[in-house]
């Protein structure tokens, strides 16, 4: 990419961190966005974007182009964070909340590492075709398409967003698909509906649902750890490594392509 669009050090840095910014926006309305129509069609819909941005991207024929579809790629990728994990908490139980968390960030790291193994293999293959990074941007479209496949076939909506919608009945039916013991299902429908009631009752919209949390000193504290934990993964440079390793590794290396693409994979044995 930087020797076929002739990128200087300061575009690159704009280029990266155009995605970081667009994540941050697509964090803060994609919540909004499944409340009102759904997980699973927020979802898809998320998906469908990232389709076409990262097609659009390998597409770009300039820095300014590439700077707007990474803004939009970013946008895809702070919706799946927020609306992914708020459907990991709805779709499990207390009990195994926290092994399923565990395995969609491992599933995130065998994902990254399959990502530097396959741009590795057509970068060493294909290294004197300076277009090659946009092949490497079409391919991630492949498991984006399985992605699609997988939500539409196979998902089910969240039983908690269809019993705030009023749809109970077909949060019953899912809920007894998904859980072992029909009593489980029951109970948990039972609570759910029990805390829709109470919502309803205290208070109207989502911003003062949070104002009144902050009275509550147990989720003061959760939220500062939580916010003290995103800063402080932030603040060791690990994304630096993710996403400038492959350049650092070339101009310490005499300029050979190769060898930094191939130890651009050690970076993703590590994360895993």
């Amino acid at each position: 990419m930087v020797d076929d669009l002739q990128l200087s050090p300061a575009i690159i840095g704009l280029v990266t961190s155009s995605l970081l910014i667009g994540s941050a926006f697509g964090s803060l309305f994609a919540g909004r966005l499944a409340d009102i129509f759904g997980r699973k069609i927020t979802l898809m819909g998320n998906t469908l974007l990232f389709m076409i941005g990262t097609l659009c991207y390998s597409l770009s024929p300039n820095a300014e182009c590439l700077i707007g579809f990474r803004i939009m790629l970013g946008l895809t990728i702070g919706g799946f964070s927020s609306v992914v994990s708020v459907l990991l908490a709805e779709f499990s139980t207390p009990e195994c909340r926290a092994r399923m968390v565990t395995r969609s960030f491992l599933l995130i790291m065998v994902g990254e590492f399959g990502a530097f193994i396959a741009n590795a293999v057509l970068g060493i293959l294909w290294n004197e075709e300076s277009s090659i990074w946009r092949w490497m941007c079409i391919l991630s479209i492949l498991p984006a398409i399985f992605e699609l496949a997988l939500i539409f076939w196979l998902m089910p909506e969240s039983p908690r967003w269809l019993v705030s919608v009023g749809k109970n009945s077909e949060a019953k039916i899912i809920l007894h698909k998904i859980r072992f013991k029909s009593e489980e299902a029951d109970a948990e429908l039972a609570e759910i509906e029990k805390i829709k009631k109470l919502e309803e009752g205290k208070v109207e919209g989502g911003f003062s649902v949070f104002i009144e949390m902050l009275g509550l000193s147990w989720f003061r504290r959760s939220l500062l750890i939580g916010i003290g934990i995103g800063l402080s993964l932030a603040a060791e440079g690990g994304g630096i490594i993710m996403y400038y390793a492959t350049l650092m590794l070339r101009d310490n290396n005499g300029g050979d392509t190769d060898a930094a693409l191939l130890g651009n994979t050690i970076n993703g044995v590590i994360n895993y």
